[in-house]
């Protein structure tokens, strides 16, 4: 796997080679930005570019992750001090296959204090052989000292065309366009999208919960709240997709063939129902930011679906 494999990081990760076969890498970097979009694989590839320089088969043995020379710190929730007390002996060690050793750790902000203090040494005075790469999606969570000590580099998200070229053929072209239109620039998100049925479907029931606000269908819009009361994520997602819903019956009564929709293949069901929704959707808007929030704060996500559904169904019908 090359550069040209990485989807829109591809310039990044041939400077960061270029700098390591210079002998210019910085000794501690930080890759930051939204989660899915490359940072790992990125991380990754330039730990083989490093071990490269000594032989393929140690580049092999990293690509494999069983180099001796090479620490991959991951965890599903907090990295704490005795994860990066290992991190910190693997770091003082010489290397002993290669010239140089690794140590990646992956969502960086889920170290809790005592563990980034605990790396502050070693970033502030690490051996000529060590190359440290901090990766994180939320660098507020690392302290200043941490950050103060690091090379940090900002990663982008990708493009809709990006995520699509980067998608599996084997489903169907239009299942991997609603999967790049709505992975929010992370390919990694839209993978999630393309294997979640579930998923997929629920893109496409704010169609179906204005139609039921239109046809004043309470029966609908109670049976709608009862599927997602029981997964407060969805039911956020449900009320984001709301949210671009209504943004395109909004463009579609200022203009007559709008332009940047996110369902661009619903154009005769949006246009349909933009004639009843009203001029003014900032009230709509509001209220269902305010039922995104109820949900962040842990209510129970049926009741607060129903109640704002039966709100907007007061404002349009």
């Amino acid at each position: 796997m090359d550069s040209l494999t990485l989807l829109g990081h591809g310039k990044l990760l041939d400077h960061l080679k270029k700098q390591a076969d210079s002998g210019k890498l910085s000794h501690a970097l930080l890759f930051s930005g939204p989660e899915g979009i490359g940072k790992k694989k990125t991380a990754l590839l330039l730990a083989e570019h490093i071990f490269l320089r000594t032989s393929e088969e140690a580049a092999e043995l990293c690509r494999r992750r069983v180099l001796p020379d090479f620490l991959l710190i991951e965890a599903e929730t907090t990295i704490k001090v005795d994860a990066i007390r290992e991190a910190v002996h693997f770091a003082q060690e010489r290397p002993l296959y290669s010239q140089k050793k690794v140590l990646v750790i992956d969502d960086a902000h889920k170290m809790n204090p005592q563990a980034q203090n605990k790396l502050l040494k070693t970033l502030e005075e690490p051996p000529s052989f060590l190359t440290i790469i901090l990766i994180s999606s939320n660098v507020s969570g690392l302290l200043e000292t941490v950050r103060s000590r690091v090379l940090s580099y900002t990663f982008e998200i990708l493009s809709e065309e990006e995520v699509y070229s980067g998608l599996p053929t084997s489903h169907a072209e239009a299942e991997r366009k609603l999967a790049a239109r709505f992975s929010g620039g992370s390919l990694r998100r839209a993978v999630e999208i393309l294997e979640d049925e579930e998923l997929r479907a629920l893109f496409h029931k704010p169609e179906e919960i204005f139609e039921a606000l239109y046809l004043n269908d309470l029966t609908a819009l109670v049976r709608i709240s009862r599927e997602y009361q029981k997964d407060r994520r969805q039911a956020a997602l449900l009320l984001e997709h709301c949210l671009m819903w209504l943004r395109d019956l909004s463009l579609f009564r200022k203009h007559s063939a709008p332009v940047h929709l996110y369902y661009p293949d619903k154009t005769h069901e949006l246009a349909r129902q933009s004639r009843w929704v009203g001029s003014d959707s900032a009230k709509s808007t509001s209220l269902i930011g305010l039922a995104k929030e109820r949900l962040e704060a842990n209510a129970p996500a049926g009741a607060v679906l129903l109640a704002v559904f039966f709100q907007l169904a007061g404002r349009l019908s």
